[in-house]
């Protein structure tokens, strides 16, 4: 299990960590907590009540009950589970964890997957050698772009202008990946949740197009989270067991499925030519996929065959 974060009624705790977990907020504000990390790429399927239930507010119980008959979310209870005595003062502080399984099914197949590099040490040293100055030197040229990107989201879609989503990175562990934003508010001033079409601005349909909303992954690149050059970072519930081994590299800005098809392939392909990459991966394919990714932001994706069935063979 991932832990996403910790409810609390004590004052006290507001906006402070506890054991290395983030205080989210109080266990009353659960729903739209659970909203916000969705938005992020974190879904939950798991809430731990540590304190009696009846402690909890009636609002705050029947929000919990609607989850678990709705949303399918599992609620453990621990004073039922364990016979615990209502009465126990000590853990009334904490009130409520949440935690998150989506990482499960991809550990549980990391940790049987061989621990073989399908790279050589002295690649994968370079590599890293030729990420940083890279990314530097791409920070610095790209600056002014970077700034009149943020002053235009910010006109656009208001604070924050970076948002982040939790990605699977190298064998699994989460990464957040930053982006400049591109949407409204979740919710209307009425509370209604928007479709993302309809939070989408025309302004943020552009920078996507443009891949200008990515600019912000260079800080990813520089604390060695991603790569230049690597399959892309899925979002948990996309990123499927059976394709595990793309994870066995650092997930990068651009990658062999997105010069060879992009947004154009199904995700059987695109898993396909993520391992092909893993399997191959080398200086001359690094160069390769550098020189086809200005092909593709100058003449816009176009989906190569030869690339796919070359990527399907045994």
């Amino acid at each position: 299990m991932a832990v996403a974060g910790i409810l609390s009624a004590t004052p006290r705790h507001q906006g402070r960590i506890l054991r290395s977990y983030p205080i989210l907020g109080r266990p009353d504000d659960i729903e739209p907590i659970m909203h916000e990390l969705e938005i992020h790429g974190i879904h939950i399927n798991r809430v731990v009540v540590a304190v009696p239930l009846e402690t909890l507010s009636a609002a705050c119980r029947k929000t919990l009950l609607r989850l678990e008959r709705e949303l399918k979310v599992r609620l453990d209870i621990l004073h039922h589970r364990f016979g615990l005595e209502s009465a126990q003062k000590k853990s009334s502080e904490t009130l409520a964890a949440i935690t998150s399984a989506d990482r499960a099914p991809v550990m549980q197949q990391l940790s049987t997957y061989p621990e073989k590099q399908h790279a050589s040490p002295a690649y994968q040293f370079w590599k890293r050698g030729f990420d940083i100055a890279t990314a530097i030197f791409s920070f610095v040229c790209l600056s002014p772009l970077m700034m009149g990107v943020a002053t235009i989201v910010f006109l656009d879609v208001g604070y924050p202008i970076i948002f982040w989503q939790q990605r699977p990175g190298t064998r699994g562990q989460p990464i957040r990946v930053l982006k400049f934003r591109t949407m409204h508010s979740a919710h209307d001033l009425a509370g209604r949740r928007l479709a993302d079409t309809e939070r989408l601005s025309p302004i943020g349909r552009f920078l996507r197009r443009a891949r200008l909303d990515e600019l912000p992954q260079i800080l990813n690149v520089l604390m060695g989270e991603m790569s230049i050059i690597g399959p892309r970072p899925l979002l948990p519930i996309d990123q499927s067991p059976r394709f595990v081994a793309r994870l066995e590299v650092r997930p990068g800005l651009t990658g062999w499925a997105q010069v060879n098809g992009g947004r154009q392939l199904t995700i059987a392909d695109k898993a396909a030519l993520d391992l092909w990459y893993v399997k191959n991966a080398s200086f001359a394919v690094d160069l390769r996929i550098l020189l086809l990714t200005i092909r593709t932001v100058l003449f816009g994706e176009r989906v190569d065959e030869c690339a796919i069935q070359n990527a399907r063979r045994p």
